[in-house]
């Protein structure tokens, strides 16, 4: 096949138009058998084209998998409705400075306890972004996958 109407990987658009722009007055010529021929590379160019979007497409698409730690598989593990919950209450916490609810605060606690043995206080924003984070994973697994 003819790469004509590319330039690299991209269509040439330029290229089409001024072909387009020729084609108008080859028509007025009576020249239609090689008007058609044209307009045949051009949309052959364009189905080219697609294809090859939708190849790389499915290449670059790869689902998100949940990595291996104590806190990815607890994020992992929970239901829709506690992460729509522990949204809420992230969302709230960011608009006021006030942190309503006790689900985050119970995640922070348990991860505290169970990998950071620190103060529960202190890992609250790793926590809260792996709870955006799943929240994310999900949503984009869903549309792909």
């Amino acid at each position: 096949m003819k790469m004509k109407y590319f330039n690299g990987k991209e269509l040439d658009d330029a290229k089409i138009i001024e072909t387009l722009s020729k084609m108008a007055s080859m028509y007025d010529n009576g020249e239609i058998a090689e008007v058609r021929d044209e307009l045949v590379e051009i949309v052959n160019a364009i189905d080219e084209f697609e294809k090859a979007i939708q190849y790389e497409d499915v290449i670059l698409m790869k689902e998100i998998e949940q990595i291996n730690t104590w806190l990815g598989q607890r994020m992992k593990n929970m239901s829709e409705a506690e992460l729509a919950e522990l949204f809420k209450e992230i969302s709230g916490f960011r608009r006021t400075g006030v942190l309503k609810g006790e689900q985050l605060r119970n995640l922070a606690k348990e991860f505290s306890d169970n990998v950071a043995h620190t103060d529960y206080g202190q890992n609250m924003r790793l926590v809260e972004d792996e709870v955006l984070f799943e929240m994310s994973r999900r949503y984009y697994n869903s549309l792909f996958f």
